[in-house]
């Protein structure tokens, strides 16, 4: 602050020694010629300048100049002096204050409103006050007469006004800009400078004296003046004006020049007048050019701005006609579609728009002709130049001139291709969340919720309405423990995610549980902004739940606890039996011949079969027992809370009396029985595991012997289950690599003692063990459904080698097969066997089937259906093992057979056994009534051939008469026989 205020004092000292610098420099050029008062005041001038470039802080050094001036200079007293000084010091202040308000500051006189303005307040007003009150201030003190204030005022008038106009312009272009000369162009105005001079010179110094006088003459400097006022900015003019006048001045004051015979006071009178006159001429002239000079600099910097806008500019900009044909268009635009500016000039609008578009562009163009508008805007396609659509927002306006009249159409383009595909995922998030089927629900960073989908109301019952600003927790059930909730918001905050199972409410007050997934938005700075929850209903999903974790411990058939159920139960029983010291049993189910069933009377037989077995185990164990199915029709009962083996056994012996009773399906009687293996803790196993194979080994044997049995666990049983699954294992190998053969037992008339058949019997050849007997791998291939490839095998190899007999002279005989429930029922058996014979030159009787008996019970509509169709082609049919089943005469008589065969369990004991003589007595008896044939199995004594023939048995088979033999050794055997030959048996 004191640093400016010593500037300050220092530069109104320097503007009061300048005043009185400027006045005393006059006073010493006009002093001799009694110029008083002076006819040129310079300190106006000054003041005016400093008042416009310093404003009001210049008062003291101005008011301090004026009175040095009017005191020292003019030697004025000091009272008059103060008076003459005060006008002088504040009406240029005021000037200044009006034109700054006016014109704003700086004042640079370069618009012709400035120069006005200048002139007006400072030239005329200003000096015109300072002369009234300078006139009437030297009357009041008696400096000068009434009839001399006229002069006084016009001579101080005069004199200021010089003064501000010829200095004033040039003190302010010296402080505003230094470079008095213009930087380009100075040659010419030295010259016209030069010029103006030489002028004044001839003109004020009377080069030629004639001159001099010439009148008028003095307008000739207007010549140059004019020129730099029209050519050059106003500080040009300011300088050359007080140089010219200046000359002119001098010359009048020497009296010389066109001013002078005026007399001594009037000339530089005249001359100021002439100053006056030139001054204002040049600064309007200078004000005007230069205001045309900025305006056309303006307009040719906007022309070349609009140029440049239209040529760079990043929207498309076109020129077209009212007919829609282009007559300009920018880089932007050419580019836009794929050609150059050149290529586009001349095509119509309608070559390059969809065509959708055009017939509503047309529309606007003729309204535009018609005058019914000027402008329009639309939203359109254009057809780039290699085919693609570009969509853009089009604003067309109309171009006219000055009278109106509509001269061209400019259009600008915006591709919008981006907004339109981002609309277009808009729209579809809209529609997506809209109608997406989970709930969604967005809340603001402080929870309130803002949004909801349809989705949301369907679910809650809740419309947006009803919860807008609302915090999600009305929504919940209050089921889920807090602490749920507190690790959810963790979650939030931590990972900006969160999925989990909660419970709500709906609006009708039901709970429900759903899965609710909540996600994060957040802001650039990382704060979040909003929730985004969404969620669905899982009742359905927990149902489901339930229900496969009860399927998973249940079997979906039986309802029955399933394997690993029983796992978990059988461990907790073993658990509590050790807790208790007590024993515990395992009875492992197995029904007989179920395959069978499942394959002849289909599955749904099969099921229904089970679910009532399911029902009769329930029935025989006690709540506390446990009953599971395994699979298949394999079940297991767990007897708990025994202290010994009778318990458990009476259940096995309930079990398998209840099992062994007739099952009615359907209106049909379906006959089965299982077999039971038992094994019991501690005794036979420690844990789970142990007991369920031991048990398992236990119903093999049972099957073993005979089924329809219940077998209690050994050790002695584990090599016979070692060996069973052995050789299941080692079966399908077998069949692979051809280690099965035939051998083949002769079966002799009983009156004549001649060959009438064989019976092909199947051996297993194991590398290992040698021949394997068919009682101990036919069940295990029925079972494992390896019958069905064994069976095929056996019927082949049989027709094979009846054939091969043929061809090796051997007599006529027929290759009796056995065949399983399988074999007979499988689809397409009966056209297998008519393909078998076709294709060894066999005819139906040189094959004969054999059925067992239990295979015929066991589904015998089916069966008789079979049995029809092989019967038809002429292939006898034979009942194996007759008697040892649970035959049916009903059945039996409609059986389409031709031969019964005795088993050799009647047979054997034929001699010595009553029951055995009365039923082979009454089962021939009744074949033959039946018109069936009968063969005898099992005749191994001439007793039992000689009492069998005695019955009319038809046949007879056994080792009396023959092994079963080799196809090779048989041949051997019957080699070189013929029909009539006796054979080995007969001698």
């Amino acid at each position: 602050m004191a640093i400016r205020g010593a500037t300050m004092v220092l530069a109104n000292g320097a503007l009061a020694l300048g005043y009185w610098g400027l006045t005393q420099g006059v006073v010493l050029l006009t002093h001799g010629h009694g110029l008083l008062p002076l006819p040129f005041w310079p300190g106006a001038a000054l003041a005016l300048a400093a008042a416009l470039l310093g404003g009001w802080r210049c008062l003291p050094g101005v008011a301090l100049g004026v009175l040095l001036a009017h005191g020292l200079v003019l030697g004025q007293p000091l009272l008059p002096a103060l008076t003459l000084s005060l006008a002088s010091a504040l009406v240029p202040f005021w000037a200044a204050g009006e034109i700054r308000r006016r014109c704003g500051t700086p004042v640079p006189l370069c618009r012709l409103g400035d120069v006005v303005c200048f002139i007006g307040f400072g030239a005329l007003l200003a000096p015109a006050l300072i002369g009234l009150w300078g006139s009437w201030s030297l009357l009041a003190w008696g400096l000068a007469q009434p009839d001399e204030l006229g002069e006084l005022w016009i001579r101080c008038w005069v004199a200021h006004a010089t003064a501000v106009l010829l200095l004033a312009p040039l003190f302010l272009s010296v402080w505003q800009d230094r470079r008095l000369l213009p930087p380009r162009r100075r040659g010419e105005l030295l010259l016209v400078a030069g010029l103006a001079l030489l002028l004044c010179l001839a003109v004020f110094f009377g080069i030629h004296a004639p001159v001099q006088r010439v009148a008028g003459l003095h307008f000739l400097l207007i010549l140059p003046l004019a020129w730099v006022a029209l050519r050059f900015p106003p500080r040009a003019v300011a300088l050359l004006l007080p140089l010219t006048m200046g000359v002119a001045a001098w010359g009048t004051l020497d009296e010389l020049g066109p001013f002078v015979h005026a007399g001594n006071a009037r000339p530089l009178l005249t001359v100021g007048l002439l100053a006056l006159s030139l001054a204002v001429t040049c600064l309007l002239i200078s004000a005007i050019s230069a205001e045309r000079l900025t305006a056309l600099a303006s307009l040719a910097r906007s022309e070349a701005r609009q140029r440049s806008i239209f040529e760079t500019a990043s929207a498309g900009i076109a020129l077209a006609d009212f007919q829609g044909r282009l007559l300009e268009v920018n880089d932007a635009y050419a580019r836009l579609l794929g050609y150059s500016p050149a290529q586009m000039v001349g095509l119509s609008i309608a070559e390059f728009s969809h065509g959708d578009d055009v017939a509503t562009e047309v529309r606007y163009l003729e309204a535009i002709a018609r005058g019914d508008q000027d402008s329009y805007q639309m939203e359109k396609r254009y057809l780039t130049r290699d085919g693609r659509e570009v969509w853009v927002e089009l604003s067309v306006g109309c171009l006219r001139d000055e009278k109106g009249r509509p001269l061209h159409l400019i259009g600008v383009v915006h591709d919008i291709s981006a907004r339109k595909a981002d609309q277009a995922r808009l729209h579809l998030m809209g529609e997506v969340f809209r109608h997406a089927g989970e709930a969604i629900l967005v809340s603001d960073h402080e929870n309130r919720i803002v949004m909801v989908n349809q989705a949301f109301t369907a679910l809650t019952g809740y419309s947006f309405e009803e919860v807008r600003g609302r915090n999600p927790r009305l929504l919940s059930a209050g089921a889920t423990p807090a602490e749920d909730y507190q690790r959810m918001w963790a979650g939030i905050r931590e990972r900006g995610h969160w999925q989990g199972e909660v419970w709500d409410r709906r609006k009708d007050g039901a709970v429900y549980p759903k899965l609710l997934s909540i996600s994060v938005l957040r802001d650039a700075a990382g704060q979040i902004t909003h929730h985004i929850a969404s969620f669905t209903d899982i009742s359905e999903h927990k149902e489901a739940e339930n229900r496969i974790r009860y399927l998973a411990l249940h079997d979906a058939l039986t309802g029955l606890p399933n394997r690993l159920s029983l796992q978990e139960r059988l461990e907790q029983a073993l658990l509590g039996a050790r807790r208790r010291q007590e024993m515990l049993g395992v009875i492992f189910v197995d029904l007989d011949r179920f395959k069978l069933i499942n394959d002849t009377l289909g599955h749904h037989t099969g099921d229904a079969l089970l679910i009532q077995l399911a029902e009769r185990l329930l029935a025989c164990v006690r709540s506390s027992d446990v009953v599971a199915r395994l699979g298949g029709d394999e079940f297991v009962v767990v007897v708990t809370g025994v202290q010994s083996p009778e318990p458990v056994e009476a259940v096995a012996a309930k079990v398998l009396e209840a099992l062994r009773q007739p099952y009615e399906l359907d209106g049909r009687v379906l006959h089965t029985t299982p077999s039971l293996g038992i094994s019991l803790f501690p005794r036979d196993g420690e844990d789970g595991g142990a007991l369920m194979r031991n048990a398992d080994v236990a119903m093999y044997h049972a099957k073993s012997r005979g089924r329809n049995n219940i077998q209690c666990y050994e050790p002695a049983l584990n090599a016979a289950a070692s060996e069973r699954l052995i050789l299941e294992n080692n079966l399908p190998k077998a069949l692979e690599q051809g280690q099965f053969l035939l051998h083949y037992q002769p079966q002799i008339d009983a009156e004549s003692g001649r060959l009438v058949g064989v019976e092909a019997l199947v051996r297993w050849l194991d590398p290992e063990r040698g021949l394997v007997p068919p009682d101990r791998f036919i069940p295990i291939a029925e079972e494992t459904g390896l019958i069905l490839p064994l069976g095929a095998w056996v019927l082949e190899e049989a027709c094979r080698q009846r054939r091969a007999w043929y061809s090796a002279g051997l007599p006529a005989f027929r290759v009796a097969v056995n065949l399983s429930s399988l074999q007979l029922l499988e689809p397409g058996f009966v056209e297998r066997v008519r393909a078998l014979l076709a294709a060894h030159g066999l005819g139906p009787g040189d094959l004969e089937l054999e059925i067992t008996e239990s295979v015929a019970m066991d589904n015998p509509m089916a069966t008789i259906n079979v049995l029809k169709e092989i019967k038809a082609m002429g292939v006898p049919v034979a009942i194996d093992d007759f008697g040892t089943g649970y035959s049916s005469l009903a059945y039996l008589k409609l059986l389409p057979i031709d031969t019964l065969k005795l088993d050799r369990s009647f047979v054997k004991d034929i001699e010595q056994g009553e029951d055995d003589a009365v039923i082979c007595s009454a089962t021939i008896a009744l074949a033959h009534a039946l018109g069936l044939s009968v063969v005898a199995e099992g005749v191994e004594t001439q007793t039992q051939q000689r009492y069998l023939t005695r019955l009319g048995c038809d046949q007879l088979q056994g080792y009396l008469f023959s092994r079963p033999l080799p196809a090779e050794a048989l041949e051997q055997l019957l080699q070189g026989l013929g029909d009539g030959a006796a054979l080995p048996w007969q001698h």
